[in-house]
């Protein structure tokens, strides 16, 4: 079960972080999104998933873990970066959206 071994893997790396998965979803159209218990949402979108999990440890972890109560959303579907979404604001983008994927503005 694909859904199973990713949430192992994720769950893994999430608790020496200190944080948990609450859900993960796979949506009928491919993307993948996980909810944490700090009420944080992460969008892997449908391409690149192990790496856009891999530079959301590495570049948006921290981050989370110290403003999770101003955050709503992570969204890791960028090239080069990501863009947060800020609990009453909109959206800051940390770089341009991805030309192969999904539109994260949609």
């Amino acid at each position: 079960n694909p859904v199973a071994q990713r949430y192992l893997a994720i769950q893994g790396r999430l608790i020496e972080a200190g944080m948990r998965i609450t859900a993960l979803r796979l949506d009928a159209r491919g993307a993948w999104e996980i909810d944490l218990d700090n009420g944080v949402v992460v969008r892997l979108g449908r391409r690149q998933v192990d790496e856009r999990f891999e530079r959301f440890v590495a570049a948006a972890l921290r981050l989370v873990a110290q403003r999770a109560g101003d955050i709503d959303y992570v969204d890791m579907r960028y090239t080069n970066g990501f863009a947060v979404g800020w609990k009453g604001a909109s959206p800051r983008v940390a770089a341009r959206p991805a030309a192969d994927d999904e539109n994260p503005e949609a």
